[in-house]
């Protein structure tokens, strides 16, 4: 041991190997991230690269710090707290919404600054009800007034086998909404969602000004749901986790959105569950 380490307990020679190593798996790690299924096998990939880069990190430590000193046990505590944090930061979560964050800087001529925002069902099951929050924070006004959301076409899917009137709108339903705080929440959701399924929506900023807003996944279950189908028209349940205060004022979406797009197509209020 005397060999190895020098009087203050650092090694006579570096041996940067490991943490080399490590880093080259922790990069790996963020570009296969996409990929990997919301199951077993994706979930059993990723723990099994964390535990590796956190072995070869902990292991490049003791190659440079003597276990007994003090600043080994922190650097080590230290390794465990960022491991966790990147472990989910790359998680493979079931329902994946991004981008994550949105900011709109208003200089587009004629407002019609736009993002196109994706709820990622990445697990190999059906999801139903699968949840999309976006929320705008301290929205003074009717965020009608100067945002509009608009589902892509090849993401407007009919709800069930509907005839007549009903058959005219897709399985996507919303909710402007709002929480303690005053943010405005646009919670919604989608009917039903095939395994590694992507729906894809534009947030359109109508106004010009800038504007923030914020994308996550929410509620989903892969319990088959209930629909509610005749001539002239059609319900589905509505999940959702997000806490709001008072009443959701709920919309819908034409299948044809060349008729009316986004939140000014209104349909039958639906209660929420």
């Amino acid at each position: 041991m005397a060999d190895k380490y020098n009087e203050i307990g650092t090694p006579k020679r570096q041996f940067d190997f490991p943490w080399v190593l490590a880093g080259i798996m922790a990069i790996a790690l963020l570009l296969i991230t996409p990929r990997l299924s919301a199951d077993n096998s994706g979930r059993i990939t990723t723990t099994i690269l964390l535990v590796a880069m956190l072995s070869l990190f902990l292991y490049g430590l003791s190659e440079r710090v003597h276990f007994r000193k003090p600043i080994f046990w922190i650097l080590t505590v230290l390794s465990l707290a960022v491991c966790v944090w990147f472990g989910h930061f790359v998680w493979p979560h079931t329902l994946e919404a991004s981008p994550g964050k949105l900011k709109f800087h208003g200089n587009f001529p004629g407002g019609n600054e736009q993002y196109l925002i994706s709820l990622t069902n990445r697990s190999d099951h059906d999801l139903y009800l699968a949840e999309l929050d976006i929320t705008i924070p301290n929205a003074s006004q009717d965020p009608r007034v100067f945002f509009d959301i608009d589902p892509s076409p090849s993401s407007r899917k009919p709800i069930g086998e509907a005839t007549g009137d009903a058959a005219k709108y897709t399985d996507i339903i919303g909710g402007l909404c709002h929480d303690d705080v005053e943010n405005v929440i646009f919670e919604m959701s989608v009917g039903h969602m095939a395994p590694h399924e992507s729906r894809d929506f534009y947030l359109i900023h109508t106004a010009p000004g800038e504007a923030i807003a914020s994308v996550e996944s929410g509620f989903f279950t892969t319990d088959p749901q209930p629909i509610s189908l005749n001539e002239h028209s059609s319900s589905q349940l509505f999940g959702f986790s997000k806490k709001v205060s008072g009443q959701c004022r709920m919309f819908n979406f034409l299948l044809d959105r060349n008729v009316k797009k986004g939140i000014h197509v209104l349909g039958t209020p639906i209660t929420q569950q």
